[in-house]
């Protein structure tokens, strides 16, 4: 049985709310999702994606997310959780890609592009027996016989899709491949659809998620994920729909609950072909570096009134001025608070508004 509400004793309110969500409807208040540290909690070392993907010893770095995961206060319905990756270009590294990492780079890692020439390289399969997969099914496994339910595994970092192809053929060569050798890129994009099942068949047995729950950014009894595919501000409206379209809807179809990591504005130009396909039923926009979530209210409106919800992050106060511009029962907050204090007299203000 899930031990969740050990960590966090609000649990089964948090969790109906999140029900209510994903079903259009809301109890009493919006969806909050916020952490913030116990006083005096003595946090153990955090292991970095480099540290995980080349030499990390995976027990250790689960038990300090246990341990860690004891020493927050998960508020509104934030759920304790473990970010299960290598990186951002991890899944290329099943396939035997390289991960690359600098000192510049922080906790993202890279793969060195390996797909010379397409012809030499499909179908798109990775071996099961790849050591960075199993390593990956490992990971998985000991959280599952470490937590226990207590901490909620995220899935990997789903940058399949057309970003698949992006990490093994490199950003400027697949550009170039869209003109040159569209029918190469089909057959890509085949292996690129069997890959994501794959994945998350692997991954969600491996990590007990229909036993304990999923989390990805968001909670949810049935399965829950985000879906990214960030190469989609690079193509036109007639490789969308060649490409990005139907392999996202397939990669819908084994979820439940879809949010589509929404990456910058230049990705809005394929904004009504991103709000008909219905399987998303929440995006979480990402704007510039150093801009706001509010300069973008028409936006979030606009997502709204497609029937899809929408993930707004900013101050308190920000929040505050922009509550009554949106749906509260299509929108998921997540503030920036300081303290529990500061998160509880937010939520008491909302449960006032509404």
């Amino acid at each position: 049985m899930s031990r969740i509400a050990n960590i966090k004793p609000d649990f089964s309110e948090a969790a109906a709310r999140m029900d209510a969500y994903w079903h259009g409807e809301m109890l009493n208040r919006p969806v909050l999702i916020a952490s913030t540290p116990k006083p005096g909690y003595a946090f153990q070392e955090g292991s970095s994606y480099h540290d995980r993907a080349v030499s990390g010893d995976l027990d250790i770095i689960l038990y300090n997310a246990l341990h860690n995961a004891r020493g927050l206060d998960y508020l509104g319905e934030s759920m304790p959780a473990c970010w299960m990756s290598f990186g951002t270009h991890e899944i290329a590294s099943f396939f035997g890609a390289e991960i690359v990492w600098t000192e510049g780079s922080g906790d993202t890692t890279w793969a060195k592009p390996m797909v010379q020439d397409w012809n030499d390289f499909l179908p798109l399969h990775f071996d099961e027996e790849n050591p960075n997969w199993q390593r990956m099914l490992r990971f998985y496994r000991r959280s599952a016989e470490i937590f226990q339910g207590e901490v909620l595994p995220f899935p990997i970092d789903f940058h399949s899709n057309m970003d698949l192809l992006l990490s093994l053929r490199g950003d400027e060569q697949l550009c170039y491949d869209v003109y040159d050798c569209p029918e190469l890129i089909d057959r890509a994009m085949e292996g690129a659809r069997e890959t994501f099942r794959r994945l998350w068949e692997g991954v969600t047995k491996a990590g007990k998620m229909d036993e304990y729950g999923y989390w990805f950014d968001a909670y949810g009894r049935e399965s829950t994920c985000v879906l990214a595919c960030d190469y989609i501000c690079m193509i036109s409206k007639e490789m969308l729909h060649r490409w990005f379209v139907p392999t996202i809807e397939y990669e819908a179809s084994f979820i439940d609950h879809v949010i589509f990591h929404w990456d910058g504005p230049g990705a809005l130009r394929h904004f009504d072909d991103i709000m008909n396909i219905q399987k998303i039923h929440t995006v979480a926009f990402v704007p510039n570096p150093f801009e706001k979530h509010s300069q973008y209210l028409d936006l979030y409106r606009n997502v709204q009134a497609h029937g899809k919800g929408v993930v707004f992050g900013g101050t308190p106060d920000e929040i505050r001025s922009v509550f009554h511009e949106l749906d509260p029962a299509r929108t998921i907050y997540k503030p920036s608070v300081q303290s529990a204090e500061e998160f509880f007299r937010l939520e008491q203000w909302m449960r006032e508004q509404v």
